[in-house]
């Protein structure tokens, strides 16, 4: 949702915060100026209201998304009935490294690149799986190197436990901040997540983002992916993540994340979309852009799903997700991507996913205008 649309009860809230934010917020009070309440995820019923037909995956998913914000120095904040507090923040040693000179900015942040870590979600032996510091660990100790290169860094890592801002190994983080604010929201400190190079198996230039954009061209899809001015420097205009995890398309759903993650991974887009006016189509696969397999095309679907599922719900501005599109429209649009982009198995592909997630039946129970 964009910062003008609030909740009714926000004025209650934002003034019971104020009233304890010297205890709640330490040294964040002074940026609530221009905070707002976003709406809970699941307050509204389009089952009720509409009569459209959401599966259980999809419920659940949206009932366990956090509600998460930014304030004006870039602190990623999580919201609940009680408190508002940032989240647990575990730098790279990349971000820590260039705080002497404070790391080069963002001037406009115009895409959300979603990654997984690459690593199996459960150690062996372990009673339970990996928390998101381990994500920082390793993009601290990388097991590649390039010349010139140096170790990657995102702006939050994602991990599958509740968001907690006192997280720790034993509770897990939910989602961590991996980069320090920078001062100012809208000019975060530039990442390191993107390296479009060389295609490893024939040596020939890396054109996974030209082939996302001649699929979005086709499909009359509108994305800052294809702004002129950024070339291949995907990371002076983009926020990342990682999350915890590997193989997300390989033998799916297998290797998916649970829903307590993808809502956590949703909850953080949304934060994205409303602070940087980003729709689904800005907010793109690690594989779209370079040659690697994250998070892959079935969870990217998932993603773009519950964008246009949120409208509904009224977390987010129907225009920023729709565009000019109908709704029938936009949700044939994703469906349609998918199976262009996912090869000679999509439509295998597609009806194994959808059996999960019911998007098709979702589609069907839409009126003609909504």
């Amino acid at each position: 949702m964009t910062k003008e649309n609030r909740l009714s009860r926000e004025e209650f809230l934002k003034a019971t915060y104020l009233m304890g934010g010297a205890i709640l917020f330490g040294g964040f009070t002074e940026n609530l100026a221009d905070f707002s309440i976003p709406a809970l995820p699941g307050e509204k019923d389009p089952e009720k209201e509409k009569g459209l037909v959401l599966n259980g995956e999809i419920k659940e998913i949206l009932s366990l998304t956090p509600r998460l914000s930014f304030d004006k120095a870039g602190h990623l904040l999580h919201l609940d009935d009680n408190q508002i507090l940032p989240v647990s923040l575990v730098q790279t040693g990349n971000d820590k490294y260039r705080r002497q000179d404070e790391g080069e900015k963002i001037e406009n942040v115009l895409l959300m690149i979603h990654h997984f870590d690459g690593g199996a979600p459960r150690r062996p032996f372990a009673s339970k799986d990996r928390t998101a510091d381990t994500t920082v660990y390793g993009l601290d100790h990388p097991n590649w190197s390039l010349e010139n290169v140096s170790t990657p860094t995102v702006h939050f890592c994602v991990d599958n436990y509740p968001v907690n801002p006192e997280g720790n190994k034993d509770a897990g983080f939910g989602i961590l901040q991996s980069q320090k604010e920078s001062g100012n929201v809208m000019h975060p400190t530039k990442g390191q997540h993107v390296f479009i190079g060389i295609n490893r198996a024939n040596g020939m230039p890396d054109i996974n983002k030209k082939n996302t954009l001649s699929f979005m061209n086709e499909l009359e899809i509108v994305s800052n992916l294809g702004d002129q001015k950024m070339g291949d420097d995907i990371n002076s205009y983009s926020l990342g993540y990682e999350q915890v995890g590997w193989y997300f398309s390989r033998s799916f759903p297998e290797h998916f994340p649970e829903n307590r993650q993808i809502a956590n991974v949703f909850g953080l887009s949304l934060a994205v979309s409303a602070e940087y006016k980003l729709g689904p189509w800005d907010n793109v696969g690690h594989h779209e852009v370079q040659e690697k397999a994250d998070p892959g095309d079935e969870f990217m679907l998932l993603i773009r799903y519950l964008y246009g599922v949120s409208v509904f719900r009224g977390l987010i501005d129907k225009k920023l997700v729709f565009e000019d599109d109908s709704p029938k429209d936009y949700f044939g649009k994703i469906k349609n991507y998918f199976l262009a982009r996912a090869g000679k198995h999509a439509a295998e592909r597609y009806k194994k996913w959808n059996e999960i997630y019911g998007m098709d039946r979702f589609i069907n129970s839409l009126p003609d205008r909504a």
